[in-house]
């Protein structure tokens, strides 16, 4: 019996993330009730380890309305969620990150969702 492995992608406005963005990512979550719009949040370390500048925080990269599509997987990744980021959160911890936010395009339509199994 072989390993299962957890995998994600982010589709940003239609693109893979830049190699940069993808690198930073530190955790991926969605969250999908019956009752409820599906949410996502996208944890990313907003420090270049490699160059030690700042990433994201021009608002360029990753802004409030832009598209994300999320895919979720055990090896084979299914798509998961369509959606738009409605918050940036910032942290200043001792790693200092940002979590972007955001919901379904279709809110309130829970009869179009379709159960993924893995």
């Amino acid at each position: 019996m072989g390993t299962s492995v957890a995998n994600y992608k982010v589709e940003l406005n239609g693109s893979k993330l830049s190699a940069e963005l993808a690198a930073a990512v530190e955790g991926v979550t969605l969250e999908d009730e019956i009752n409820l719009p599906a949410l996502f949040s996208i944890q990313m370390n907003m420090v270049n380890s490699g160059s030690g500048m700042w990433r994201g925080t021009d608002l360029k990269s990753i802004k409030p309305g832009d598209k994300v599509k999320l895919s979720l997987g055990l090896d084979k990744l299914q798509p998961m969620i369509s959606g738009e980021i409605t918050a940036l959160d910032l942290n200043f911890g001792s790693i200092p990150c940002w979590t972007s936010a955001g919901t379904t395009c279709c809110t309130g339509f829970a009869w179009e969702r379709e159960a993924k199994l893995f």
